[in-house]
């Protein structure tokens, strides 16, 4: 065979082979391109998830700093009453302590009203409290168990 032709026959399946090559090349870019957007996608849902997720916390670091900041208002008050109520005013006090003295505040209210509603008159009913109570300068005085009863009766 002439040279030529040998040449020309090794160019042609040269360029066969560079074809196959090239479509290939092009058919492996289509795919790494289809991969590329399923990641792009994946990527984006767990963005959004992630972005949903930080929302839902931070709405839940607001409501638990709400109620702290509430939580410290009302200790605040209650201190001050506690402090008022036994003179302590340099003094915290701690948390059951404080709690008891609400709660037994509390329950000498009931007692006192539940007098009230027995329909005892005020005098009977304010002697027999403040005499099973120690004494505590937080006690209504007379005046003022009047006045509350006074009060409750005309509600």
């Amino acid at each position: 065979m002439p040279k030529g032709i040998v040449h020309s026959q090794r160019g042609i399946a040269h360029k066969v082979k560079d074809k196959r090559s090239l479509k290939q090349q092009l058919k492996d870019a289509r795919m790494a391109h289809d991969d590329a957007e399923k990641d792009v996608d994946n990527l984006t849902l767990k963005l959004k998830t992630t972005q949903d997720k930080v929302r839902k916390l931070q709405k839940e670091l607001r409501e638990y700093k709400a109620t702290f900041d509430l939580q410290q208002t009302r200790m605040k008050v209650a201190t001050e009453a506690w402090r008022k109520a036994t003179g302590e005013t340099e003094v915290i006090p701690d948390l059951g302590d404080l709690l008891q003295w609400l709660l037994d505040k509390y329950q000498l209210s009931i007692d006192l009203q539940s007098k009230l509603d027995d329909k005892q008159s005020s005098d009977d009913a304010y002697t027999e409290v403040v005499e099973t109570e120690e004494e505590d300068p937080n006690l209504p005085t007379k005046e003022e168990f009047d006045t509350r009863e006074k009060e409750s009766k005309g509600a």
